[in-house]
């Protein structure tokens, strides 16, 4: 009993702790002689976790290690019998063995298909508008129907000559589109839920497509452009905030102060990293010259358009742009470093984790 408590508060320390460790070289048991590690345990358990009943409790790691043991001492007692020698045992052990690999062999293709299909897109961005009205992925037939119908009488709107900004305005469910007419910006793959990036990377720039369904509901969804992938950019900037409610005036008065220290910087009497130091209302990059997190293409991280546009537009590390008007204020962008798509024999394992 003291045997499996050690070995069950060893699983229970290692999973708090080291859940994602796939190289724990500890001893859980040993049967038959062949000594069984943690990361033994760990990949049988995680392996055969089904509709998440793998959550890592103490009473599912105790239930299936248990389990796992038994398993691994009748395995071992079947070879001492020489059961795995008798001609019937070994043919139809043969057949699951190529059921198993065909099952293994479509699921790589597939999963091979669409870490290229990630690839390839990532090398475009587009830039999309949509309208959507909602529904929920488990509503009745009736409600679907509802849905189905309210999206295509909107689509025959625009058919006949209505705007489509108008349309979205007007009728979609996505709050957004109150203000910014549908229009959700640019992107790329992984920038939204697959459905929806499927059907944007199918349309021609213009083109309207058909009723998209997602786990929202139902879309209209048009491209509207798309553009060789600028990849990823490395920066600081400088940022001279707007009040709140900011009057022409003011905006004005703090166009003009920025002007100065851009002078200052760039007619050499202060280092741009002093600059930051002394005038950015950005308090939590200014101690560090302003330095951001990468941002762009393929990055978690976007900035407004206006940024990101000034910044990708710098040609080298260590340029900086002039004053460049945001919601927030204004701001000078210094490049400190760019990266384009990798190589696809360099990204596959980034794209297929």
């Amino acid at each position: 009993m003291k045997k499996i408590a050690a070995i069950y508060s060893l699983v229970l320390f290692s999973f708090s702790a080291f859940a994602q460790n796939n190289n724990d070289t500890r001893t859980l048991f040993t049967a038959g002689g062949d000594k069984v590690t943690v990361s033994d345990f760990t990949y049988v358990y995680n392996k055969n976790n089904v509709n998440n009943q793998a959550d890592y409790s103490e009473k599912s790691l105790r239930d299936y290690l248990n389990l796992y043991e038994n398993f691994r001492l009748k395995v071992k007692e079947a070879e001492a019998l020489h059961l795995d020698t008798i001609v019937s045992l070994k043919s139809e052990l043969e057949g699951y063995r190529k059921q198993l690999a065909k099952s293994y062999l479509t699921d790589r293709e597939i999963s091979d298909k669409l870490i290229t299909e990630a690839y390839e897109r990532s090398k475009i961005e587009v830039n999309a508008s949509h309208i959507l009205v909602r529904c929920d992925e488990n509503a009745n037939p009736a409600d679907t129907l509802a849905a189905f119908k309210k999206i295509t009488a909107m689509r025959k709107r625009i058919e006949k000559g209505e705007a489509f900004e108008k349309v979205a305005k007007e009728s979609s469910e996505d709050p957004s589109a109150k203000t910014n007419e549908g229009n959700i910006g640019w992107f790329t793959v992984f920038g939204t839920i697959y459905p929806f990036e499927t059907t944007v990377y199918s349309l021609k720039k213009g083109e309207l497509s058909q009723p998209v369904r997602t786990e929202f509901g139902y879309h209209l969804v048009r491209l509207n452009d798309s553009r060789p992938a600028r990849g990823q950019i490395h920066a600081a900037h400088l940022l001279l905030r707007f009040p709140e409610k900011a009057t022409t005036q003011q905006q004005d008065s703090v166009k003009k102060r920025i002007d100065s220290v851009y002078a200052l910087i760039t007619s050499g009497k202060v280092s741009f990293e002093d600059a930051v130091k002394n005038n950015s209302d950005d308090k939590a990059t200014r101690v560090k010259g302003g330095e951001l997190q990468w941002f762009g293409s393929g990055s978690s991280i976007r900035m407004v358009p206006e940024f990101e546009d000034a910044a990708f537009t710098l040609q080298k590390d260590g340029d900086y742009t002039k004053p460049v008007k945001t919601q927030f204020g204004y701001h000078i962008i210094k490049r400190l470093e760019k990266r384009d798509i990798a190589p696809f024999s360099e990204a596959k394992s980034d794209w297929k984790k």
